[in-house]
């Protein structure tokens, strides 16, 4: 059974758009980063510390804190000086097994429809809200539909956990059937 929150780990909430994301970084010296990238260029970055209270063997509540914000210049901008801060925060994760398969956008214009690339997760992450949510409230430039309702569920899934397979081996996995 995997962990409520595998750390060190890189996590997504749109596996399937790599050029418009938001995700989210944690190490094993529990620091953290936050990034929104919008066609390939953060548009939203920052950078601090977490912690994590496990509750159950799938849920653990995350504190996230020390976050400060940076100019989404380059994907290297952590590395300059803070243009503010975001509050400290805690939310509850939770990870659900079942399979998340997505499509994904095809190289080229002659695909068959059996051969058309997914990639397929086992588990995914389900924040109590986006933990993004934070960062993308402070700037006006990510307004790209990617759940910045401190509301809203964010559902992550862990970049290292992704199977790449095609419509027609899910279909034989009994996975995807349209």
């Amino acid at each position: 059974m995997p962990e409520a929150l595998p750390i060190p780990g890189y996590f997504s909430n749109s596996p399937f758009h790599l050029d418009t994301h938001a995700s989210l970084r944690f190490s094993a010296a529990e620091t953290m980063e936050m990034c929104v990238m919008v066609a390939g260029q953060p548009i939203a970055l920052a950078k601090g510390y977490f912690s994590i209270q496990t509750h159950t063997r799938t849920s653990a509540l995350l504190s996230c804190f020390g976050l400060k914000e940076y100019a989404p210049t380059s994907v290297d901008a952590c590395q300059g000086q803070p243009v503010g801060t975001l509050e400290s925060f805690s939310v509850m994760v939770s990870c659900e097994q079942d399979a998340f398969a997505f499509k994904q956008p095809p190289q080229g214009d002659d695909w068959n429809a059996d051969e058309w690339p997914c990639v397929l997760y086992r588990v995914r992450y389900a924040f109590a809200f986006d933990p993004l949510s934070r960062l993308q409230r402070d700037n006006a430039s990510t307004s790209s539909g990617m759940g910045s309702e401190a509301s809203t569920t964010g559902y992550y899934y862990r970049q290292n956990d992704m199977q790449k397979l095609t419509i027609g081996q899910l279909k034989k996995l009994d996975i995807f059937t349209k």
